[in-house]
């Protein structure tokens, strides 16, 4: 429910806000003087402040000032008789957020006061991160004993500063996402926001609306106009994990975006122009997808001005004690206990693991053996880790020694990729980070029994 408060005694405007708000998903408050838009806003909370500035003894500028100090997630609009470009200027430089002069029709109004409660709710989500998981994006915080991370940090803070779009590469868990929002958050664009999308989560028709928007009418239950990612990423950085999952459609416009800076909603002809940083991401062997058709090759050179490829945990070993420490602790301090110790068997059996699920899969490892252990000390029945799980040092036999030509060696890993992922080719082909197209070609060329 959006609850707006509207102050004026403009006959003309009051019918049209009673038009545009008076069905839900609104609530509509009407007051006749300023004063008691004061009183009101101390009794509750309201999304948006609707101030008719005829109605107002002080100027535009003080009394946005006032507003803001009075509730700071309150949006605020302003309407006059005129809106001299001075006059507006002011205002907004203030904190209002749009300044509209009458005659103010009823879908216009509505139109400005959605856009109004998206901006503050995208402002508000970067506020959040930005004071409570400052620390999180810290370059010195991130857990680099080794030298494979090292590298990747150096990287990081020279392309942090610059407005270059990054396509980060690496398998499911590997920390991507930490990766896009530590460039964001030492960039130039980090009090603006910092919007994640997931490609692979929404069907391709609804993927497209949630990154572009669409206009009222657009299709069967788009009731009103919304806007879309790019549009609350304005200013910041918007982060496209699993780009590489997108249809080739949706690719277009990306590419039009990067190239642009302009696109259209779904269902609308005007042109949205943004400034936008794209920091993409993938889990897949992308150069093969190009090599397939299936990801457009112009969209890979516009992505691909920096990569950053994260290297899986099992080449991370120097970093595991390190890791398993910090989150032992977090999740020491979440569950009340002063302190949780790791024995050395544990820690042993959790540097030799392969770790398939990568940091993600640590993490839940870590949490589980905690709740366990009781806050006691964390042993090797506490772990959750599959007892035939091949491990980094201790896994078959040396591919060399035993005398396999490389066809063997590639039916071999894909069998085993076949067998971990329970026979499903796509999850087959994430874990050897190749598409799905070249994995059923594959298991074709090598006669390989797979449902």
């Amino acid at each position: 429910m959006i609850s707006v408060l509207f102050c004026g005694k403009d006959k003309d405007l009051l019918d049209a806000s009673l038009k545009a708000f008076r069905k839900e998903p609104y609530r509509f408050v009407h007051v006749s003087d300023w004063q008691s838009v004061f009183e009101d806003l101390e009794r509750e909370k309201f999304d948006v402040a609707i101030v008719d500035l005829g109605v107002a003894d002080k100027d535009a500028v003080d009394l946005v000032l006032r507003l803001r100090e009075k509730a700071a997630s309150t949006a605020t609009v302003l309407i006059a008789d005129s809106a001299p470009v001075d006059l507006v200027t002011k205002a907004v430089k203030a904190g209002a957020c749009e300044f509209l002069a009458k005659p103010v029709a009823e879908l216009h109004l509505k139109s400005v006061v959605d856009r109004a409660v998206q901006r503050e709710q995208a402002q508000g989500e970067v506020s959040y991160l930005r004071h409570t998981q400052e620390q999180i994006y810290r370059f010195d915080d991130i857990i680099s004993e080794g030298p494979e991370m090292q590298e990747v940090i150096e990287t990081l803070k020279k392309v942090a500063p610059s407005d270059a779009s990054v396509l980060v590469l690496g398998e499911t868990g590997t920390g991507k996402e930490l990766v896009a929002g530590a460039i964001h958050y030492n960039s130039r664009r980090k009090d603006n926001p910092f919007i994640k999308v997931n490609c692979a989560a929404l069907p391709d028709t609804l993927l497209e609306s949630e990154l572009f928007g669409h206009e009222k009418g657009a299709f069967t239950g788009a009731h009103q106009k919304r806007i879309g990612r790019f549009e609350q990423a304005n200013m910041g950085t918007i982060f496209l994990d699993e780009v590489a999952d997108m249809s080739p459609g949706t690719q277009s416009k990306i590419l039009r975006v990067l190239q642009e800076q302009t696109f259209e909603r779904v269902g609308g002809m005007q042109a949205v122009h943004v400034d936008v940083r794209i920091i993409a991401a993938t889990n897949r062997d992308i150069k093969q997808s190009v090599a397939d058709g299936a990801f457009r090759e112009d969209l890979y050179y516009r992505l691909n001005v920096i990569t950053l490829a994260l290297p899986p945990l099992r080449d991370r070993r120097d970093d595991i004690p390190a890791m398993v420490k910090f989150f032992a602790d977090k999740f020491a301090r979440e569950l009340g206990y002063s302190t949780v110790e790791i024995d050395e068997t544990s820690m042993a059996r959790m540097v030799d693991y392969s770790w398939p699920g990568n940091i993600r899969q640590l993490r839940n490892v870590l949490e589980r053996a905690v709740i366990m252990s009781g806050g006691g000390t964390i042993k090797e029945e506490h772990l959750a880790i599959e007892a035939g799980e091949v491990s980094a040092k201790a896994g078959a036999a040396d591919p060399f020694e035993q005398g396999l030509t490389l066809e063997e060696m590639e039916k071999m890993m894909i069998e085993r990729a076949l067998e971990k992922a329970g026979g499903v080719q796509k999850k087959a082909a994430q874990l050897l980070g190749i598409s799905p197209r070249v994995i059923n070609y594959k298991i074709r060329k090598h006669s390989i029994q797979a449902e």
